[in-house]
């Protein structure tokens, strides 16, 4: 496809007609993104040609770039805490393997109540620490994946008639099951995303170098490249600390047949 140009006509001389031969500009070339609209007029090209004002434009890029990295990074401070730990993740953690580890100590003997006794205030622990961290991204999908399953698990602790506890052991480790895996695939999101942001920061940083260096002046070229490798740093330790959480193998007491289990549900 050939390249189509415009003839401009210039207001002092109105009988002059200027060809522009982009091909010989040297000059920044950018996409407007035309939010403004004009009758039968679509830019698609612009060429910056004063040195001060590409300057303006690219620093202004630049900021509104960085900022979202920044944006991003402060998410993952919230995420952690001063050691690095993904705090909410690493409670709720805690607390259900604290429930699963009980419920291998039980055995027939045990009363519901005691059951219920010493798992619901793990359970409200965990709803009460995911309901106080609504602002902490990793908390608010923890929240919206783990709160129907953390309610199903009370209703079979608070059911009146049900005095089985083989079969509410059955039960209870199922749903344990669902929210473990639940967890290790929030992990691999995460991961997932840690890695595309880097991959990206890796190309803006190659689009700088290659391309805005040019019209940039070499003080603040060092500068942006420092703090670009700052933001890089910051995301490849978020990439270390994103623990795999695993599935907990579990054990074969009482002859436990899973699949039945979730069939009772």
């Amino acid at each position: 496809m050939k390249d189509k140009h415009y003839y401009l006509t210039m207001e002092s001389k109105k009988c002059d007609n200027v060809f522009i031969d982009y091909n010989r500009l040297n000059g920044f070339k950018i996409t407007p993104k035309n939010k403004i609209k004009y009758d039968g007029v679509v830019v698609n090209e612009m060429v910056l040609m004063n040195p001060s004002f590409i300057n303006r434009v690219l620093k202004r890029k630049i900021k509104r770039r960085l900022d979202k990295y920044l944006e991003y990074i402060v998410e993952i401070i919230d995420d952690t805490d001063d050691y690095g730990n993904l705090t909410v993740k690493n409670k709720t953690v805690f607390h259900l393997e604290y429930i699963y580890d009980y419920l291998n100590t039980i055995d027939e003997d045990t009363k519901k109540e005691d059951l219920k006794k010493h798992l619901m205030p793990s359970i409200k622990t965990i709803k009460t620490l995911l309901n106080e961290a609504s602002r902490n991204r990793i908390a608010r999908k923890i929240h919206r994946e783990l709160e129907p399953l953390l309610d199903e698990f009370s209703d079979i602790l608070n059911k009146k008639k049900n005095h089985d506890i083989k079969k509410i052991r059955k039960q209870l480790i199922v749903i344990l099951q669902e929210m473990f895996k639940i967890l290790t695939t929030i992990d691999d999101e995460d991961g997932n995303i840690v890695e595309m942001a880097l991959d990206d920061l890796a190309k803006y940083k190659s689009i700088i170098i290659n391309r805005y260096q040019a019209y940039l002046d070499k003080h603040y070229v060092e500068l942006l490249l420092k703090k670009i490798e700052i933001i890089n740093r910051e995301l490849r330790m978020k990439k270390i600390i994103s623990v795999q959480y695993e599935e907990p193998i579990y054990d074969n007491e009482y002859d436990m047949d899973l699949e039945e289990a979730k069939k009772t549900r």
